[in-house]
């Protein structure tokens, strides 16, 4: 039954509407046939009444007709028609409730529907449609005032005895606080709701943002900063590149191919958070960490090292898990640089200088299954590991440089 009052409500409403619209097209899906039912339920009422002599045949057959028109309103809103159907449903209510007020009079408290019918618009508009907030919250002031004259000088349409009266006057009172009760529950409601969605994408964002950022520059970011670049004195760099990888790729389908680089990173990802180094980024097969920042690091040489012999090993049992025979290089330099984001489109944490460079051709003239390191580095943790001194090689762009591997 719940099913199918859901599928009732939510017909043809398009997944991609606004939520905000959308929670009006369901109010008025669910008015539509709340009205419906109601009136449908009154003229059964009035129905039997009439047959047993305690109501008029006359309230039967305006309960019925109005029955008709909320199925009509139902039925556009049905048909995705809603910027039509919430005004017949608005107007055939309040025509409904002035012609129950001409026909019974002050009695039976029909006037009091007015008052509900008056907040109506706030629950079925947004915000953005203040225009058709004002016209229909003044229909029913305008035709219960007309309506009240009209009263002041004639009498009801149906004359009623003192039991259809307080018949009458109870089942509309109740009505009344149904639908009061009703309007201020669905505000709660979506109240509550709002609060809820808002919560989660606040988490979600945040969540995001910090996937993307380090914690302390995501605070700067919010906090206003737009160019945040900031000086660190002592980092170690490390530039890793798959071996054979090219070859690889050229021979598996490119889904495939991402799906088992990702596999493979998703692992190297883990052990940044182990190690407490940064991953900068990964540009195509390379993968890129800093430690030292971006909160200084006393050990952030030896998080380093640490961080690319567990590369090594998660590569190797990586292989062996998906019988794929790859290798990988790795370069590590030590010094200072510049971090930070620029940019105000697809922004990233970055990092600039020497130190960078060098790391990055500590990479490039390393070999495979080595990690190759440059002589700031080994002076940093020449007391903790062994390592095999290279000697002295050219480096495009440096120079000769003194190189070391680890031992491992």
């Amino acid at each position: 039954m719940k099913t199918f009052f859901r599928k009732l409500v939510y017909h043809n409403i398009p997944e991609n509407t606004p939520i905000r619209y959308r929670k009006n097209c369901i109010l008025s899906n669910k008015l539509a046939l709340f009205f419906l039912i109601l009136s449908f339920f009154i003229y059964l009422t009035t129905q039997i009444t009439t047959l047993i002599g305690f109501s008029e045949q006359a309230g039967a057959t305006l309960n019925g007709i109005f029955c008709l028109l909320y199925f009509i309103s139902f039925y556009i809103n049905r048909k995705g028609k809603f910027q039509l159907g919430k005004p017949i449903l608005i107007i055939t209510a309040n025509l409904h409730a002035t012609l129950n007020f001409l026909s019974f009079g002050n009695e039976v408290r029909i006037n009091w529907l007015f008052l509900t019918l008056f907040i109506l618009p706030l629950l079925l508009y947004t915000s953005n449609e203040k225009r058709e907030i004002l016209i229909f919250s003044l229909i029913p002031l305008i035709f219960w005032g007309i309506a009240e004259e009209y009263l002041k000088y004639n009498e009801p349409f149906i004359k009623m005895n003192s039991e259809q009266i307080n018949f009458w006057f109870w089942v509309n009172t109740i009505l009344i606080f149904i639908l009061l009760w009703g309007a201020f529950y669905n505000f709660f409601i979506s109240t509550h709701e709002a609060e809820e969605l808002f919560e989660k994408e606040k988490e979600r964002s945040e969540n995001l943002l910090l996937n993307i950022l380090p914690l302390p520059i995501a605070e700067k970011l919010k906090k206003g900063e737009k160019v945040i670049a900031e000086h660190y004195e002592n980092t170690t760099v490390l530039f890793s590149d798959i071996v054979g990888f090219t070859q690889f790729s050229a021979n598996i389908p490119p889904r495939e191919l991402v799906m088992v680089l990702n596999d493979l990173f998703s692992e190297f990802d883990d052990l940044t958070k182990k190690h407490k180094v940064e991953k900068i980024k990964t540009i195509g097969d390379a993968y890129m960490v800093a430690g030292g920042i971006p909160g200084e690091d006393p050990n952030h040489a030896k998080n380093i090292i640490l961080f690319a012999i567990d590369m090594k090993k998660a590569l190797e049992k990586w292989q062996k898990k998906k019988n794929i025979n790859l290798g990988l290089r790795i370069g590590v330099h030590s010094g200072d640089l510049i971090a930070g984001i620029i940019g105000k489109n697809k922004f990233i944490y970055d990092i600039w200088g020497d130190t960078v460079n060098t790391a990055s051709r500590m990479e490039s003239h390393g070999e495979n299954g080595k990690i190759h390191l440059s002589s700031s580095t080994y002076e940093l943790l020449k007391d903790e590991f062994d390592f095999i001194p290279r000697g002295m090689i050219n480096v495009k762009g440096k120079g000769e440089l003194n190189t070391y591997f680890l031992k491992v």
